[in-house]
């Protein structure tokens, strides 16, 4: 009976302390139509881009975020703002559309550093 007291505390107690420590944080598509999803570490609290193979494309930033499938906006351990195209190049300039159903505008909006 001791033996299975012990056993049952040592399974709770792996139980209580094996939690996840990854968090997806959404999806980005690239440009050869491969899907990567965006996780979060929820110790170290950084991102990364990991691809259906495992492959990590980025890692260990700050924060990664899919802005309307077109553009990933990053931020780097120096708070620097990266943007990134399909392409995964840098981007200079951002250019952005916003589509709304029905019959109304499309809109547009531009993101500039000052």
């Amino acid at each position: 009976m001791k033996k299975i007291y012990l056993l049952l505390i040592i399974i709770i107690h792996f139980n209580v302390f094996s939690q996840e420590n990854l968090s997806n944080e959404g999806y980005f598509n690239s440009k050869n139509d491969k899907e990567y999803n965006i996780y979060r570490d929820t110790i170290s609290n950084k991102y990364f881009l990991i691809n259906d193979n495992g492959k990590i494309k980025l890692k260990n930033y700050k924060y990664i975020g899919n802005l309307s499938n077109q553009i990933l906006q990053c931020l780097d351990d120096k708070n620097q703002m990266i943007f990134l195209d399909t392409r995964f190049k840098k981007l200079k300039k951002t250019r952005l559309a916003l589509s709304v159903c029905g019959t109304v505008n499309t809109y547009e909006y531009n993101i500039e550093k000052k």
